[in-house]
């Protein structure tokens, strides 16, 4: 669905919830954002859910929405508003989470640094390019069994599980300057956590000053096994590539050269392909 009439989007949204729609895609340009319809939450036959440029409301009027049985749910360029935990309470049998580009509203919504999402049910979690504001997200997923990171910053993003059969595809894109200690130690913390799973991680540099501070000699923690390291985009200095072996132990390493002009599409394709597979 593609129309630019918000009234007209929400009389047909409404109509399919009634008829019992199983299976709704819902993508509707209008601004200011389309705001989805309480009736689409809280639907009792919907199992697959993707909503493209839309704002979310999970407490509109002060009236908490009462759990539906979706399994599969795609955020795309969307806005929340209201506390985003009301996610896991409205969705506790989700078996599927994709998030690309969401803006997560948690300052108008959260006095406490940390937003807790347990998901019993779910298998499959992705997280593309999303803004966390100034909330740590935590993930409660303990029967995971594939897990995707795309962006480029960790450090507000934890995972807990206790699965021990799982797959972690990690993507770090750097757009701005990286290679300082703090940032190496905040990636190997989070690859850490998620190393009872095999782990894939790719940086994709969009920057060219990279460097390590001086004196940088590694942490006490651990050093995390991953089955493969690629490192793409522009040139890699020495001391950076020495600085990440001193923090992985990969059993592969992949450095593919771009040149620059040609790096944004390349990265395109890549991830367009990689999201639509997954």
């Amino acid at each position: 669905m593609r129309i630019d009439d918000s009234d007209v989007a929400r009389e047909l949204i409404l109509k399919a919830i009634k008829l019992g729609a199983i299976d709704l895609t819902i993508d509707v340009m209008t601004r200011p954002e389309f705001v989805l319809p309480d009736e689409v939450l809280e639907s009792q036959t919907l199992t697959r859910l993707s909503v493209c440029d839309a704002s979310v409301e999970f407490e509109r009027r002060n009236k908490p929405l009462t759990s539906s049985n979706l399994k599969s749910l795609t955020l795309d360029c969307t806005l929340t508003k209201g506390d985003f935990s009301y996610l896991s309470r409205i969705f506790p049998l989700l078996e599927e989470l994709k998030m690309q580009s969401v803006h997560l509203n948690t300052e108008d919504s959260l006095s406490k640094s940390e937003l807790w999402l347990q998901f019993p049910c779910l298998k499959k979690l992705v997280i593309w390019n999303c803004y966390f504001a100034k909330a740590k997200v935590k993930f409660d997923v303990p029967n995971i069994r594939k897990f995707v990171f795309v962006g480029d910053d960790v450090s507000r993003l934890e995972l807990k599980t206790s699965s021990r059969e799982w797959e972690s595809y990690i993507h770090i894109i750097c757009w701005d300057f990286i290679g300082s200690a703090s940032w190496l130690r905040s990636l190997k913390q989070f690859v850490k956590v998620l190393s009872p799973s095999r782990v894939s991680l790719a940086l994709h540099l969009y920057c060219r000053q990279l460097r390590v501070e001086d004196g940088f000699v590694g942490d006490d923690l651990a050093i995390p096994a991953v089955e493969d390291l690629t490192i793409s985009g522009l040139e890699v200095s020495p001391e950076f590539l020495n600085a990440l072996l001193r923090s992985f132990r990969p059993n592969f390493v992949d450095i593919q050269r771009r040149h620059e002009r040609g790096i944004e599409r390349c990265m395109s394709k890549l991830f367009t392909a990689m999201f639509l597979e997954i």
